[in-house]
């Protein structure tokens, strides 16, 4: 979600009247919202929780079902959070108030929520605002309009709402609404309104290779021709001393660049590894345990970089030996994201199906790095991997020295490093 938040104007003679209409409005539904997240904490279902809405607020339908949509989605943020007590207006506030450092009117002030209208593309974005070049139309209820006037808006944020008007008019955006004494908010889904990012070029691809310490990428064009590839070392993150909120900052900063990296390079498809995870401990150590379960962020990349093209999950079975063998020029994350890659244009994607396994290498090939294998009658891709995985031979190509990675560009504090 990307929001736009502009200042708005209405005619000077109409500012004390519309104030105050929106302070008791602001107020009304800021009561509800709190009302519905608590009965949600009682487990009382949303049908139920508006009409007991309904009858004790005196508000439109839609402020009422906004304001229970907005507590719900609070509830389940705090409920993911592990928060027990739930202050409205701040735990900070709440403690000046008791100190008597602020008045009850300041207090009952920091409570206040800006007015809230849930998006609805059916009804050219939202059912109580209207969209249109120079103002937005506030329509508190049924035959009252009030038009809110639009500054000069400078050229990324004019295209950025040029954009929402033209799709709120084909009605294929929502647009939800937040709305305060001086600006208005305006919510939508950034994808829809991405005035930056080039049209793809068909065919064009990535493959991506995750584990908790490296994130090996390959960038490939329409025929097949690698383009560049990238590694994240992530290792000043992970272990024992983590900081949970600065190892989930630099993910998100990592799937940003990557994906900014596919606008760049217009690819098309984003593949990466279909991961399922078994809960409890994996009998390979507490260190490993750790890393798998709590400090491997898949999901939060793999959201983060959705917003950036389709993202196709792949059967990673056996990509990794196969990635290092195959392509044994490049690191053990690149390489392994080579596989996932192919894997994932010619399966996935190539009309009939490609093959899952990619050709099995002669001979002379696996000879000149394992002169063991003479003895073996390897003929597949999963006899040659459970052979080096039972013999111990090493087959994964070493990440580079340490000092060949840069500092990765997210900030200048960041920890991450790049390859």
């Amino acid at each position: 979600m990307i929001t736009l938040k502009i200042k708005y104007k209405i005619k000077k003679e109409d500012e004390a009247s519309f104030h105050l209409d929106l302070y008791e409005r602001r107020k009304t539904q800021s009561s509800a919202y709190r009302y519905a997240y608590n009965r949600l904490k009682d487990v009382v279902s949303q049908k139920d929780i508006y009409h007991l809405i309904k009858d004790k607020f005196n508000l439109p339908t839609w402020f009422n079902r906004s304001a229970i949509v907005r507590a719900n989605g609070q509830y389940k943020a705090d409920k993911t959070n592990k928060v027990i007590k739930k202050i409205f207006g701040g735990k900070k506030n709440f403690t000046r108030r008791c100190k008597n450092y602020i008045t009850n009117k300041e207090w009952k002030d920091k409570r206040l929520e800006d007015l809230y209208s849930v998006g609805h593309s059916g009804t050219s974005g939202n059912y109580k605002f209207g969209f249109t070049n120079d103002y937005i139309i506030y329509k508190p209820e049924f035959g009252v309009k009030i038009k809110l006037y639009l500054p000069y808006l400078h050229k990324k944020r004019q295209l950025q709402y040029d954009k929402i008007i033209q799709l709120t008019k084909e009605r294929k955006m929502p647009v939800t609404v937040s709305l305060n004494n001086n600006y208005i908010m305006l919510s939508v889904k950034q994808d829809l309104i991405n005035t930056k990012s080039k049209p793809t070029i068909k065919g064009r691809y990535l493959g991506i290779d995750l584990n908790p310490n490296y994130i090996g990428v390959s960038f490939y064009k329409e025929n097949k021709k690698l383009i560049t590839t990238k590694l994240y070392n992530l290792n000043n993150l992970t272990g024992k001393h983590c900081n949970p909120n600065k190892l989930k900052h630099e993910v998100r900063e990592i799937a940003t660049q990557i994906g900014r990296l596919a606008c760049h390079y217009q690819i098309e498809y984003l593949f990466v590894e279909d991961l399922k995870f078994l809960q409890g401990n994996k009998k390979k150590g507490k260190n490993y345990n750790r890393l798998t379960s709590n400090q491997w962020l898949i999901n939060e990349f793999n959201r983060m970089l959705s917003k950036y093209g389709k993202l196709i999950k792949v059967n990673c079975a056996y990509s990794t030996t196969i990635g290092n063998v195959v392509n044994s020029k490049y690191p053990d994350p690149i390489a392994a994201s080579m596989e996932i890659a192919r894997r994932g244009i010619e399966c996935r994607i190539q009309k009939g199906g490609g093959s899952f396994y990619p050709p099995m290498l002669p001979s002379s090939v696996l000879l000149s790095r394992w002169k063991d294998l003479e003895e073996k009658n390897i003929g597949t891709w999963i006899e040659l991997h459970n052979w080096l995985r039972s013999s111990g031979m090493i087959y994964r190509v070493p990440i580079p020295n340490i000092g060949m990675f840069s500092l990765f560009s997210s900030s200048i504090k960041s920890q991450v490093l790049v390859f």
